[in-house]
């Protein structure tokens, strides 16, 4: 079975940064702390089966994955050629969609 490899863009790197500080500020830390384990498995997660989510935008080829245990999405491209996943955005679903969706075209610029 061919693995694919991870990569995480700063971008969402500070969307998990801020969905970390969100469930802190609201929840408390532990949920806080809970969360960020849970984004990292969901994107580890990603390396087997990355084909395997819907597609989000098929234009540009994104696709979503949901996570299991929180209110939040990541969307990623896949290079099957170059065995790689790469994340491009994480957003809570309070988000505004027509928001998180030009924020996501204007990363892939």
């Amino acid at each position: 079975m061919r693995q694919y490899n991870i990569t995480i863009i700063d971008e969402v790197d500070n969307d998990i940064d801020e969905i970390k500080a969100y469930y802190e500020e609201t929840v408390g830390k532990e949920s806080a702390l809970r969360f960020e384990g849970a984004m990292y498995e969901a994107l580890n997660s990603l390396s087997i089966f990355p084909n395997g989510n819907p597609l989000y935008d098929e234009a540009n080829n994104l696709r979503r994955a949901n996570m299991k245990t929180h209110n939040v999405a990541i969307i990623y491209l896949v290079d099957d050629n170059r065995l790689e996943v790469v994340a491009v955005r994480a957003f809570h679903a309070m988000n505004n969609p027509k928001v998180v969706r030009r924020s996501i075209i204007n990363r892939l610029k």
